[in-house]
């Protein structure tokens, strides 16, 4: 009886659950390091009124070349949080995914294969697999504009409408909001090419929109290195090897979760795509579509990341392709909409995020347990924003916001945007080899040194040992370590504070779950992490401390209670302190 009163009042009802999924995936806790310093850069942009061409956040590369090309994405995020606070961000995601299903929703429309059930069904495991990225980055910018060209593509060639010429425009904003831009120079040459093989003769419409393209990635502050930008960052994908995400299918780092569910659904694909070429039945889908579709895979493929691109291309060709099951799935449209709310509670509940072993929280919050906000706090109360600090790769873009204007980094994840390749090689020598760091602190004389707790282990433990530097602060994120002879040798790690939550934030976290609340601080157990850390730099007697109070409230923990073992055949073999 319900179920037939909501199929009564809006038969649209599956259409709006998958978009109230998208929007659940969308507005998560705002872990992502990358978006601190794109937000220092968007505030740097409004203050000064221009757009940086030399870098002015690090004092290694200070006042050298620097190509920015998500300045326009900076200046809308900055907008954001002048008005909401950082966790806000993820707003900005929010309207791109909205209008990212409104054209999926259009698209299929228009190749009359759209069916709101189907829609539903589909976006499930499409959402599944493309929620890792919807994480606040610009790159929303290119997922949202290469299905938007793809669709005006194919559009063209069945109605020959003026939207086409929407091309332009577009790609301007493209070329201003992030790096690959270039995809809408490549997608307009496929359809161009594929235009000519199958009509023998070049279309002068798609001539005209491709040169227009590519003189549109012009209209940028650095329009003379923008084409060959264009290039250079296909280019990256087989140069940058220090950033996880870029790993191809070779990588073993290459194969999780996400990955194995778009194996299966590229596959399933593929083989619809067979089947249909083999039948010789009309396809709503030009040659070019099939092209666009099949690059895109073969970029999936040397980069995990870009996996969000063939899945949301193939979503409409997947539509048209299971329209046969629609009549069977009539009768039971009910049981979808019961999946999509129960997989929606999953996801708003962090039901699901658990399940997959994701670090993602529902929530627009921005929590000290995933940025280095009490390191930050630290040396702002101690006023080092203006002194040298060694900041490591991933905690170093908070530190720039943070402790804005003073703090310069060493290195930071504009990654070879700035830093050489030869640059990266040898910071992760230093950060690996305290001899390393030592010559290198000689010569640059650092006051501080701010490392995430669960990278560069063996600087760690030379820093917290060593006579000149002390840990002064501690916590779940990142350690402190300073030249001072005043500190203790008492356990300092410590909760972190709390990162003030807008009250717009909270109000749309409530809106989409009632039963949301803040994550409580009060309720995390650092002990375990504590422990670890204690151990890590030989201080085996804290160590033990820590580990057996977090055994006495998780008496099961085997990990736990290994270390324990550890820390007594050490106890056997050395002295502790």
């Amino acid at each position: 009886m319900y179920f037939g009163a909501v199929k009564r009042i809006h038969p649209q009802a599956p259409f709006i659950i998958s978009l109230f999924l998208l929007l659940a995936f969308c507005l998560k806790n705002l872990r992502e390091p990358d978006l601190w310093w794109q937000l220092r850069t968007g505030e740097w942009i409004l203050q000064n009124k221009s757009v940086p061409i030399t870098d002015p956040f690090s004092f290694t590369h200070e006042g050298q070349s620097w190509l920015n090309i998500k300045w326009g994405f900076e200046v809308c995020i900055a907008w954001i949080t002048q008005m909401s606070g950082p966790e806000s961000i993820l707003l900005f995601q929010v309207i791109m995914g909205i209008l990212l299903w409104i054209c999926l929703r259009k698209w299929c429309g228009q190749n009359e294969s759209y069916s709101p059930i189907r829609f539903l069904l589909i976006s499930i495991p499409v959402l599944m697999i493309i929620q890792f990225r919807l994480s606040g980055r610009p790159e929303m910018i290119s997922f949202l504009l290469s299905v938007v060209f793809v669709y005006l593509f194919e559009r063209h060639l069945k109605t020959k409408d003026h939207h086409i010429w929407w091309l332009i425009p577009l790609q301007i904003i493209w070329c201003n909001f992030h790096e690959a831009f270039g995809m809408g120079l490549v997608i307009g040459l496929i359809y161009l090419l594929a235009y000519f093989v199958q009509n023998k003769k070049w279309s002068s419409t798609y001539t005209f929109i491709f040169l227009a393209l590519i003189g549109s990635t012009l209209i940028n502050p650095r329009a003379h290195l923008l084409p060959l930008r264009a290039l250079n960052i296909f280019n990256q994908l087989q140069v940058n090897k220090f950033t996880t995400e870029l790993v191809s299918i070779l990588s073993p780092l290459y194969w999780g979760y996400e990955s194995i569910l778009f194996i299966l659904f590229i596959s399933l694909t593929g083989y619809l795509m067979i089947r249909q070429f083999k039948s010789k039945e009309a396809s709503p889908f030009s040659f070019g579509y099939f092209g666009v579709i099949a690059a895109t895979t073969i970029l999936s493929l040397m980069a995990f990341r870009n996996i969000v691109f063939p899945v949301l291309l193939a979503f409409p060709f997947l539509m048209h392709s299971l329209k046969p099951l629609q009549q069977k799935l009539k009768p039971y449209w009910w049981m979808g909409i019961t999946l999509g709310g129960i997989f929606y509670f999953m996801i708003v509940s962090n039901k699901y995020y658990q399940l997959i072993g994701s670090r993602d929280r529902y929530g627009l919050e921005v929590r000290s347990v995933n940025n280095p906000v009490g390191a930050a706090q630290y040396l702002k109360n101690i006023g080092a924003g203006d002194e040298r600090i060694f900041s490591d790769y991933l905690t170093s873009s908070y530190l720039l916001w943070r402790l804005q204007p003073g703090f310069k980094t060493y290195i930071d994840l504009r990654d070879l945007d700035v830093f050489s390749t030869a640059f990266f090689e040898n910071y992760f020598q230093v950060a690996n080899d305290p001899k390393q760091f030592h010559l290198l602190d000689q010569k640059m004389n650092f006051k501080h040194v701010v490392l995430y707790r669960q990278s560069h282990q063996a600087l760690h433990r030379y820093l917290y040992t060593d006579s000149i530097y002390a840990c002064v602060y501690a916590d779940p994120v990142a350690m402190v370590y300073s030249k001072t002879d005043s500190f203790s040798r008492n356990d300092i790690f410590s909760r972190p504070p709390e990162f003030e939550q807008s009250s717009l934030a909270f109000m749309i976290s409530k809106v989409f779950n009632p039963f949301y609340a803040p994550f409580d601080y009060s309720e995390l157990d650092i002990d375990w992490m504590a422990g670890q850390y204690y151990y890590q730099v030989g201080r085996i007697l804290l160590s033990e401390a820590r580990i057996r109070t977090y055994l006495s409230n998780n008496p099961e923990d085997q990990n736990a209670q290994n270390l324990i073992q550890e820390i007594e055949k050490i106890k056997g073999l050395n002295k502790p302190f």
